[in-house]
């Protein structure tokens, strides 16, 4: 992790799940920020710039998916890394249509959800240039991800496979 901490956003309507989470995530030294529902997440962006956004789908007043909707910009990409969590495991196909930057299926174990969440912050963050294989992690997705670094302004794409028990990210170069 870089000197400053990371922001983690976590918006669900579950208050179980948001403390264990946050409380997971504060140990491994990131700042942690909580939202209700969509509503209370937009509102919590108009003053934050999280580096990953965890998001439920089912909550009221507005769910994940409104939400997701919402927070994308003109280029049909979210300003923001975003990894979904949702009790239904099925959906996996609609959030890799919808361009997610991960998923992950509850129940979960929190040290794989940690691990996921460190492998997208890493593969948005530009920090990697060349071919790299990182890490060990539960599940589920396999994506490439067309990112820009933030530091040094050029063009990659994120290359992430979840696999039961492994995660590779390999990030290529684009130039």
């Amino acid at each position: 992790m870089s000197h400053h901490p990371k922001t983690v956003l976590i918006i669900d309507d579950e208050e179980d799940l948001r403390d264990t989470v946050g409380y997971k995530f504060k140990a491994a030294g990131y700042t942690v920020v909580t939202a209700i529902d969509g509503v209370d997440g937009l509102e919590k962006l108009a003053d934050l710039e999280p580096d990953l956004i965890i998001l439920d789908v089912n909550m009221p007043r507005m769910n994940g998916l409104e939400f997701y909707q919402r927070i994308k910009g003109p280029d049909d990409r979210t300003k923001y890394p975003v990894l979904i969590l949702t009790a239904r495991a099925n959906m996996e196909n609609l959030f890799h249509d919808l361009d997610a930057d991960g998923f992950m299926a509850k129940p979960f174990e929190l040290d794989d959800l940690l691990q996921t969440a460190e492998q997208i912050i890493l593969s948005n963050s530009g920090v990697l240039h060349n071919e790299s294989t990182c890490g060990r992690v539960g599940s589920v997705l396999w994506r490439t991800i067309p990112r820009s670094c933030k530091s040094c302004r050029s063009d990659f794409y994120a290359a992430v496979t979840w696999f039961r028990s492994l995660t590779a990210v390999r990030l290529l170069s684009d130039g």
